[in-house]
């Protein structure tokens, strides 16, 4: 604290100290009048008398009510000052009615003259106790009362009356020395009490920050730990997933070729079978997805446009119990991000929203446009993004439950209802897009779920469609080197190739490749898997260029990320699981 701030703090309290002690001196002023003119009443009786009694207890009378104005005053410590110097005012005129009794007053006799001076003795004794916290107010009673006495004694020019008068002095002297160092005693103890008021405070503010620092500290840890272990189940479940795709296409792919070829009695089975095998597709796409691993076509999306085509849709799933309000921002930004897999994050979270909501409710779906902030999530960079925000008034979750919301396989559903991979592919597909979610829920008060999308700088583009052709029972010709070291797809790309009329030549793995490319055969193109032992997919294509630059090559590959490296090197990649109807429209659309 400033020592000019501790300096006020201890003058406005030296005034108050003085005001706190002014009913004590007001009675004692009028219990010592009362006494002193009852003694000298006793001995004598004159109008002198009787004017001085008076004025004692008017001055007493002042006092007091100088007292009562300043308890009633709102802010006194603001014209401390004023009050100060009217404290003075006050404590000389009383002690100058006593000093003017004791000088003025005849005395009678020896005793009438010593009982003077003793009373105002005891008097000046007294304002050292009331009045040494502010030394103005105590040397002005002192000075007022001892003085005119002094002045009697020497005025009467004997001996006697001038060793009484020497004798004063030194009684006010000391007196007042004991005043002074009472004093001293009294700030010193008022600048320790400001001061440690002040460290005080001061500990107590640090104290504050710490606990503040030391929650920040344990929330950024939890979410710290939230994110490895996110991070982790992303890397385990991408890690499965890309295993899956080459085991799925094998399955798909012959499920679908052995569907062709069926009779009536097993077509069936095994329809059946390859529907299941696609929502195994499905799911692995999801999990992709939640370890942010899945290709992603990001464009300029009208979101308000999406979600408006989506109405429909949407309305149907929700059944008519449910009342679906869309709203948006004027002048929305446009997105930048995959509009198939946020139409399907849309789905997924309207969905858990429905079910959420039970038998009836609302289910809102807001579109604004957002910069980072306090209600941000936290990994966002700094930008501006377009926030789709759900909101439904289902049964909401506890913090437990929220804050395990986004974990890939946990629900809060029935047995065999939902895989729990919803939140957790919105999730992935959020951060993978640049951008994140944001949740917000209470038990019994609905879930608000934000996803933040970054901001397009072109403006919006609907994607063109692809128009798929059927290229079954379509045949050519040409020849192609076919290079996988999985056994099952290697086969069944080159059944499906050969089905279609190509010469398929076939390698399992990168140096039975490299030999037949040293051969000099000739090959229309050249299909590598990304994944193999010794050598990946890439590296294999580049050697064969430098051979033949003219060689047209296809990527196949269950890596997520491996597709983003081919389109950089301008290499043609189709991501596994594929079905057999996939791989013949991507050769044939590289060989036209």
């Amino acid at each position: 604290m400033p020592h000019c701030e501790v300096s006020d703090l201890i003058y406005n309290s030296q005034v108050h100290a003085v005001y706190r002690q002014m009913p004590v001196a007001v009675a004692v002023n009028l219990v010592n009048a009362i006494l002193a003119g009852f003694v000298l009443g006793s001995i004598r009786s004159d109008r002198l008398l009787l004017s001085w009694f008076g004025l004692l207890v008017a001055t007493a009378l002042a006092r007091g009510a100088l007292w009562l104005c300043y308890s009633a005053a709102k802010h006194p410590d603001l014209t401390a000052r004023r009050w100060c110097m009217l404290a003075m005012i006050a404590s000389g005129l009383s002690g100058a009615v006593w000093g003017y009794g004791g000088a003025v007053l005849p005395a009678s006799n020896t005793f009438e003259q010593m009982f003077l001076v003793f009373v105002v003795g005891g008097m000046c004794i007294g304002a050292v106790g009331v009045s040494s916290a502010h030394l103005p107010t105590l040397f002005a009673f002192l000075l007022s009362a001892s003085l005119p006495i002094v002045a009697r004694f020497l005025s009467e020019g004997s001996k006697p009356d001038a060793a009484m008068a020497g004798m004063a002095v030194a009684f006010t002297i000391a007196v007042s020395f004991v005043g002074i160092d009472f004093h001293r005693t009294i700030i010193k103890n008022l600048r320790l009490a400001f001061e440690l008021a002040a460290r005080t405070r001061e500990l107590d503010q640090a104290s504050a920050r710490l606990k503040d620092e030391v929650a920040q500290h344990r929330a950024t840890a939890a979410e710290l730990r939230q994110a490895q272990k996110l991070e982790a189940l992303g890397q385990l479940t991408g890690g499965i997933a890309h295993d899956f795709n080459n085991l799925l296409t094998a399955v798909l792919g012959n499920l679908e070729l052995a569907v062709r070829r069926a009779d009536m009695q097993l077509a069936p089975l095994l329809k059946s079978a390859l529907r299941a095998a696609g929502r195994g597709a499905t799911l692995t796409q999801r999990l992709l997805a939640f370890a942010r691993k899945q290709r992603l076509d990001p464009r300029s999306i009208d979101v308000a446009a999406l979600a408006g085509g989506m109405e429909d849709m949407l309305r149907r799933t929700l059944g008519p119990s449910i009342h679906l309000v869309i709203t948006r921002e004027a002048g929305l930004w446009p997105a930048l991000v995959d509009a198939n897999q946020l139409e399907l994050a849309v789905l997924n979270l309207a969905i858990n929203g429905r079910d959420a909501m039970q038998a009836a409710g609302e289910l809102r779906i807001d579109l604004r446009n957002g910069r980072p902030g306090n209600d941000a999530p936290r990994e966002l960079r700094s930008g501006e993004y377009v926030v789709l925000s759900m909101v439904d008034s289902g049964s909401g979750m506890d913090e437990a439950t929220l804050s395990r919301a986004v974990e890939p396989f946990f629900t809060t559903k029935g047995v065999g209802v939902g895989s729990g991979l919803g939140l957790a592919m919105v999730h992935g597909f959020a951060a993978q897009s640049g951008g994140a979610i944001a949740m917000r829920s209470k038990l019994g008060e609905g879930t608000t779920v934000e996803i933040w999308l970054p901001r397009a700088n072109a403006p919006p583009t609907l994607a063109p469609g692809v128009a798929r052709q059927t290229f079954a029972g379509l045949h050519r010709r040409g020849h192609v080197l076919l290079c996988d070291d999985d056994p099952d797809v290697c086969m069944l790309v080159g059944e499906v190739l050969r089905e279609m009329g190509y010469s398929v030549h076939e390698a399992d793995g990168p140096e039975s490749a490299r030999r037949i490319l040293a051969a000099g055969a000739a090959f229309d193109l050249f299909i590598v898997d990304y994944a193999m032992p010794g050598m990946d997919g890439l590296e294999l294509i580049t050697q064969a260029r430098r051979k033949r630059p003219d060689l047209k090559v296809l990527l196949i590959t269950g890596h997520a990320d491996a597709p983003q490296r081919a389109d950089a090197e301008g290499i043609a990649a189709l991501l596994k699981p594929f079905k057999p109807a996939d791989l013949t429209h991507r050769v044939a659309h590289i060989l036209d």
